[in-house]
């Protein structure tokens, strides 16, 4: 699998080149753009910052109404040994309907690359899940080379985001990680969020009932609060 990052590469570009293959220019509607700020990146239950603030840019392109691609770019202070500070993502995602739009059920690709790391973490996962438009989702995570380390990781997501009303949010969600290489991780998110124009804040808290359990890659990080704010810029 140590080999197989180009080739998920150029599934993401093929796809994108594809949808672009009759349109002389990118449909600027179908693209969204934001900005993020994060007071600790956690990913699996590990931080990838050593527990410093994360800068994130973001990016989205509708393919079709059920498709889109998108790549993402994430900065904080170097730290520590690992040094999985900066890191960019891309991924190729869909989500259909079924049962008359009842439910939708979707998948994606995504390749993770860390610049200017320790050493080589880049690696790729694939996603699978099954969601409500009331706001459940159920997820599965795959990555068969997890962080580059010669192992497998896979990730079970249940989560559910529900309205007070216009601006006001609650979401809480249940985790399980598993490796060939450790001993399975649960840990639990619940947080509270607002919504104004373009502006988005959230906080929640971070729980771990066995911190510092060792996992390929790192430890699982202990119960902390959890701070975030971004802004849509189109």
């Amino acid at each position: 699998m140590r080999n197989s990052h180009p080739v998920v590469l150029l599934i993401i570009l093929n796809v994108f080149l594809s949808s672009q293959s009759s349109a002389t220019e990118l449909d600027f509607s179908r693209l969204s753009l934001g900005a993020q700020w994060q007071k600790n990146r956690l990913y699996y239950g590990q931080t990838e910052t050593q527990n410093n603030p994360s800068l994130n840019l973001y990016s989205r392109y509708e393919l079709s109404r059920y498709s889109y691609i998108g790549a993402d770019i994430n900065e904080a202070q170097a730290d520590g040994q690992r040094q999985r500070h900066r890191n960019i993502n891309g991924f190729l995602a869909a989500d259909y309907p079924i049962l008359d739009g009842r439910l939708y059920v979707g998948g994606s690709i995504k390749q993770r690359w860390f610049l200017n790391a320790g050493q080589n973490w880049n690696y790729h996962e694939w996603g699978a899940q099954l969601w409500h438009p009331s706001g459940v989702v159920l997820r599965a995570e795959y990555a068969p080379d997890f962080y580059h380390l010669s192992t497998s990781a896979l990730l079970l997501h249940t989560g559910i985001t529900r309205a007070f009303n216009d601006q006001w949010y609650w979401q809480a969600q249940a985790n399980r990680f598993s490796s060939p290489e450790s001993d399975k991780a649960f840990f639990y998110q619940a947080g509270l969020g607002f919504n104004h124009g373009r502006w988005n804040i959230e906080a929640g808290f971070y729980y771990a009932p066995k911190p510092d359990l060792s996992v390929p890659g790192g430890r699982i990080e202990p119960s902390q609060i959890l701070l975030q704010t971004s802004w849509a810029i189109f």
